[in-house]
């Protein structure tokens, strides 16, 4: 699949697709394979459509140029199985994982990206505030050198920790806010004791 436009109008479009269809008894009832499927609001629009049809004791066949297929089916989940998550909007990824939810498909990869969003903003204040122990006077065992060294290491420390917990969120399956909030919650604790340590 892969999205394409005509001046401002942009559409989903998918190539090589088969719909199979089932009646009451769960009994295949016919296949169509269209050569492209192009995304219109509350429908699609099928080309080069080759549908089979199975009777009871035949099979017909009839080719088609195009038809009209009225289907909900999300467009916006589908695009985003086209471009990676990290390149989609939070609108776009929530709607993603509200449709895989829906649908109890895996949307763990979507989660992280949108969490991580809603909690940059915490961490970018979190690392400011664990700053401070490093950013005024100096540490009674080194001088500024030493205060910046281990002020990068704090920084690195707190990226992997924050890393790992995501990666255990996806394979764990826990609340990738829960993953998210105790990196810099765990980080502001530390650089408070210390910021008390000097303090005293």
């Amino acid at each position: 699949g892969q999205e394409r436009t005509d001046g401002d109008d942009r559409w989903l479009e998918l190539k090589d697709l088969r719909l199979y269809e089932f009646d009451d008894a769960g009994r295949l009832k016919s296949i169509a394979h269209a050569g492209t499927a192009e995304h219109r609001p509350g429908w699609w629009l099928l080309k080069d459509v080759v549908r089979t049809t199975f009777a009871e004791r035949s099979v017909r066949q009839a080719r088609v140029a195009e038809e009209k297929w009225a289907s909900k089916l999300d467009s916006v989940a589908l695009s985003a199985s086209v471009a990676k998550p990290r390149f989609l909007d939070s609108a776009t990824l929530k709607s993603s994982i509200e449709y895989r939810t829906r649908n109890q498909l895996d949307a763990s990869e979507f989660e992280a990206f949108y969490w991580g969003r809603w909690f940059y903003p915490f961490n970018v204040l979190a690392l400011c505030l664990a700053a401070m122990p490093f950013a005024f006077g100096s540490l009674r065992s080194g001088g500024y050198g030493k205060r910046v060294f281990i002020g990068i290491v704090f920084a690195l420390g707190f990226w992997v920790t924050q890393m790992i917990f995501s990666k255990l969120a996806g394979i764990y399956h826990f609340d990738y806010r829960i993953a998210y909030a105790i990196p810099p919650l765990l980080m502001l604790s530390i650089s408070y004791l210390m910021f008390r340590r000097r303090s005293s």
